[in-house]
C-alpha cells in the first residue's frame, strides 16, 4: 500500500530507503526492492544482533552516501497475522496491554537509526560540516496506522497473488520532530508502545 502511494511522487521514489523484512526479497518488489539499495533485515533471535549491526553499517554506507532524505520502517516486525501471539505472549511476560489490532513495536532497529542518523547520532556528531550534518540527519518521525476492513490486514498471498478483493483501508498520520524521540532505550520503547 505505501509503495503504491508513493510511486506517484517522483521526488519520493528516488530519495526514500525502506528497512523490510528479509522475506520480502522473494516478492514482485523484491529485486527493484534490493537494486534500490534497501534495507532487508532478517528476524529472529538468532539474527537480531547480526541484523542489527548490518543495519547501522547499511545506513552508514547507503543511506548516508546516496544521499537519501526518507526511511520507511515497521517497528512491529512484520504481518499482524503472524506477530499478534508473540506479541500477546511479550505482553503478559512484561506485564504490558495487549492490542488485537497492533502488535507491540520492537525497539532494536528503531534505536540503531536513531543512534546512526538521528539528532544526537554519531554520523551528525563527526560530520564535518553543516551540509553534511543536514544530509544524514533524520528531522522528523511520521507515524502512519493502516487500518483494514474488520480488522483482517493484508497477508504476503495478497501481496504476491493479488487475491484479494478491493476494499477502503485507511491511513492515519501524525508526525513529531526526531527531537521529540527520546534517546534512552526504556523512555523509546514508552514512546513507541504509546504511539
Amino acid at each position: 500500500m505505501l509503495f503504491s502511494c508513493y510511486n506517484t511522487r517522483q521526488t519520493v521514489l528516488p530519495n526514500i530507503m525502506w528497512i523490510m523484512d528479509s522475506l520480502f526479497k522473494y516478492t514482485n518488489f523484491g529485486v527493484v526492492s534490493y537494486l534500490h539499495q534497501d534495507f532487508f533485515i532478517k528476524s529472529g533471535k538468532e539474527n537480531r544482533d547480526k541484523a542489527l549491526q548490518e543495519l547501522s553499517h547499511h545506513l552508514v554506507d547507503k543511506y548516508v552516501i546516496l544521499e537519501r532524505k526518507w526511511l520507511v520502517l515497521f517497528p512491529e516486525g512484520g504481518f499482524l497475522r503472524n506477530r499478534k501471539a508473540i506479541s500477546h505472549k511479550y505482553a503478559d511476560k512484561n506485564n504490558l496491554p495487549k492490542f488485537e489490532n497492533v502488535s507491540l513495536p520492537r525497539l532494536g532497529a528503531m534505536k540503531i537509526i536513531m543512534n546512526t542518523v538521528g539528532p544526537q547520532s554519531s554520523v551528525n556528531n563527526n560530520s564535518s560540516s553543516k551540509s553534511e550534518f543536514q544530509r544524514a540527519h533524520i528531522e522528523y518521525v511520521l507515524d502512519i496506522t493502516i487500518a483494514y476492513p474488520k480488522g483482517v490486514p493484508i497477508n504476503i498471498t495478497d501481496i504476491l497473488f493479488g487475491t484479494r478483493a478491493p476494499c477502503e483501508t485507511i491511513f492515519f498520520y501524525r508526525v513529531y520532530r526526531s527531537t521529540e524521540v527520546p534517546e534512552d532505550s526504556e523512555a523509546m520503547t514508552d514512546w513507541l508502545f504509546k504511539r
